[in-house]
């Protein structure tokens, strides 16, 4: 390989590590905008972030829960409200689409960010359901 070559990867690799570094530190920040964006939601960390399981690329997958949200409006403020650089998957419910099967089991055990609406009622994870993987 040509010595400029080699160089050229090393600086692509740095820059990459010092991405990866970041990104706990965007998350916060992200958090934090929607946070003030809407104080009245609830903001949940799920995912294998949530679990313990991710990688150091892995992305940080979020559901932000509104009483009566326009989700495509929702996800434009949170797209709005990223850091650039910042790997995160929005995901906007509403609160009643929390009894839905599917969303519940999705966010079983996920990590409470805020809890505006008070729908966890302190409790710094959502409760793991009955019959979730994890209870097998």
């Amino acid at each position: 390989m040509p010595r400029g070559s080699s160089s050229g990867l090393r600086r692509l690799l740095r820059r990459e590590a010092d991405r990866l570094r970041r990104q706990p530190l965007l998350f916060r920040e992200f958090v934090d905008r929607l946070r003030r964006q809407r104080p009245r939601s609830t903001i949940l960390l799920f995912g294998s972030r949530a679990r313990g399981e991710a990688r150091a690329a892995s992305d940080y997958d979020v559901a932000i829960i509104l009483p009566n949200p326009d989700p495509v409006e929702e996800v434009i403020r949170a797209r709005r409200a990223r850091p650039r650089g910042l790997r995160v998957d929005v995901v906007v419910l509403g609160v009643r689409q929390l009894e839905d099967p599917v969303y519940a089991q999705m966010l079983d055990g996920a990590v409470v960010l805020h809890d505006g609406l008070n729908l966890f009622r302190g409790a710094r994870r959502v409760p793991l359901r009955r019959g979730s993987s994890e209870d097998r």
